[in-house]
């Protein structure tokens, strides 16, 4: 699947290929009528004339709208860039609080997993299905976590990494 950076590359590889073309053909219509009729023809002819003037005010117009889309695509692709690492960082951030809270507490590999599973809003049926245990080995796991983390239920639980996630955004 593309992402949107590669969609709007893509259309725009479009469209420039796509206005390419005219000014192309609009060119060698220009050039083929020049080399049909001699320069004092050309000039006496009004019609050609406001044909060839069209023509370079078409080809014109169209060299501006490539160039503005091409630097339109640049802004966009960096500041899209500029998302990306900050997302990346946040994500990465995120991990590191998390692991760090999780050493702290001295969590088990398996406590660990349920953890991270509560924070994504698993529920215990959820998640005793995903680990192929019981929903009563879960219920203890997640009481072992509350006990190690000084809280009482899921939503305070939850609450310590949102307030962590929330003071790490403000931090980029």
């Amino acid at each position: 699947m593309k992402t949107t950076k590669q969609k709007g590359q893509s259309e725009l590889v479009i469209l420039f290929a796509t206005w390419t073309v005219i000014v192309i053909t609009m060119l060698q219509i220009l050039l083929n009528n020049a080399d049909a009729q001699s320069y004092t023809e050309l000039t006496q002819n009004s019609s050609w004339s406001q044909i060839n003037i069209v023509t370079l005010v078409t080809c014109i117009f169209t060299i501006f709208v490539i160039i503005n889309l091409f630097n339109k695509n640049k802004l966009i692709s960096s500041k899209l860039n500029q998302y990306e690492d900050k997302l990346t960082t946040i994500q990465s951030g995120i991990n590191s609080v998390f692991d760090s809270k999780c050493e702290s507490w001295g969590l088990t590999k398996a406590e660990k997993k349920i953890a991270h599973m509560l924070i994504r809003g698993g529920s215990i049926k959820n998640i005793s299905q995903e680990r192929g245990v019981s929903p009563t080995t879960v219920y203890r796991q997640m009481s072992n976590i509350y006990n190690k983390s000084s809280v009482n239920s899921v939503h305070e639980f939850v609450g310590i990494f949102t307030n962590e996630m929330y003071l790490l955004t403000e931090r980029i």
